[in-house]
């Protein structure tokens, strides 16, 4: 999934449900400050945390990002919604996409 299929499926998932991004892309140095790893999706502009006004059912929530091609993952340490593409492999990725990382 590119960059840009990534940022339209997020809006459709978030205007569905009401709610807004607190974080996005993230260098990998402070994706490890705030308790993610180097590599993760975030580094690579595919990862989002959400909140919502009213949190949505998790089962309707999750149902709906797959329809958009994403996975959610309910954060309970920092309460928010994690999204990313749903075939986003697991670890740090040096490959996704059609594309080596290599930035930092």
């Amino acid at each position: 999934m590119s960059i840009g299929e990534f940022a339209v499926a997020v809006a459709l998932l978030r205007r569905r449900h009401g709610g807004w991004v607190t974080s996005w892309g993230r260098t990998d140095q402070h994706s490890v400050e705030v308790g993610g790893f180097a590599s993760d999706p975030h580094t690579w502009d595919r990862g989002v945390d959400l909140l919502f006004h009213v949190p949505p059912d998790f089962e309707t929530l999750r149902q709906d990002a797959a329809e958009f091609g994403l996975r959610v993952i309910k954060e309970t340490e920092k309460p928010h919604y994690h999204v990313q593409p749903i075939d986003f492999p697991a670890g740090p990725v040096t490959r996704y996409d059609g594309s080596e990382k290599t930035w930092a």
